[in-house]
């Protein structure tokens, strides 16, 4: 199933939301039958991981100033980000529609560790989400340094064999003058 942002007016005013339909017929049928006039319609594509997390982050900031979930995803409506304001819109809209956090990060990125979402399930249903939240946060960057340290530790290793093999053609007088003007 297809996730499609839209916004409209009814009865009651300005509407805006996401509903998920398999195409994009089904949506516009969707759309007439809660009553939306006026109504744009486009499909939201998945988010990046990196943008979820990004996300989650800037809502831990708000979450640990007690500020109440909803009001800080209205908050993060308004940045300046896109792909911020998409999501903020997206989870908004399903918060109204009383579907669970963990169900909107589901319908937004498929690729959202299952571990995150069991914890974040929990804590919803227990009243913790926002502890939950700020540890998924702090694992999640915490991730992010051990790949940089990962991806740096890679590299050394071929440096350090450059160079003690420049060292090895000079000091031996190899004659190789080709290879000694490419290391050095």
């Amino acid at each position: 199933m297809k996730s499609y942002s839209y916004n409209g007016k009814d009865i009651s005013g300005v509407r805006s939301g996401t509903i998920e339909a398999d195409s994009r017929s089904l949506a516009v049928k969707k759309l007439k039958s809660m009553g939306l006039i006026e109504w744009s319609l486009h499909q939201v594509k998945p988010f990046s991981s990196k943008s979820i997390y990004q996300w989650l982050s800037l809502l831990d900031v708000l979450l640990q100033q007690n500020i109440k979930l909803g009001d800080a995803v209205e908050l993060l409506k308004r940045q300046s980000r896109k792909d911020i304001k998409d999501i903020s819109n997206s989870i908004s809209s399903d918060i109204k529609n009383d579907k669970q956090f963990f169900q909107s990060l589901i319908s937004i990125q498929r690729d959202i560790s299952p571990a995150y979402l069991a914890i974040l399930n929990v804590s919803e249903a227990t009243g913790n989400l926002p502890k939950a939240i700020s540890q998924v946060v702090q694992h999640q960057s915490l991730q992010e340094e051990q790949k940089k340290t990962i991806m740096g530790a890679d590299e050394l290793p071929i440096v350090l064999d450059n160079c003690t093999n420049g060292m090895f053609l000079r000091f031996t007088g190899c004659g190789c003058t080709i290879i000694e003007t490419s290391i050095w």
